[in-house]
């Protein structure tokens, strides 16, 4: 019985977690994957005109580098890339004070 009740509790928490990460915007990909330093970048992804997303970032090894938003979409957003090192970054969503980085790269040239 307990058994059965503690994988009750746990698939709830499973579900309740992914409604939560669901919920929220995400980044789902970017064009150009190739950009130089001050280039325009086109992200693409869920939610992201919702209030709670504060800032989009390039971030790499802790730090973060955030993206000047030109135009703000429910489904894409137009950004400018700073003046940043050559590298490949991740991008990453800024929501109420939180950074969470996505599954999306961009390298800067």
């Amino acid at each position: 019985m307990y058994k059965h009740t503690l994988l009750v509790v746990w698939a709830g928490l499973l579900v309740s977690s992914l409604a939560i990460a669901q919920a929220g915007p995400r980044i789902t990909g970017v064009e150009p994957a190739t950009i130089s330093a001050g280039g325009t970048l086109t992200v693409k992804g869920e939610k992201l005109r919702d209030r709670s997303l504060e800032e989009i970032a390039l971030f790499k090894d802790g730090t973060s580098h955030a993206l000047q938003i030109m135009d703000k979409q429910d489904a894409m957003v137009t950004a400018r890339v700073p003046r940043v090192s050559p590298a490949k970054y991740s991008l990453a969503l800024k929501i109420q004070g939180v950074t969470y980085t996505e599954p999306v790269e961009v390298t800067v040239e």
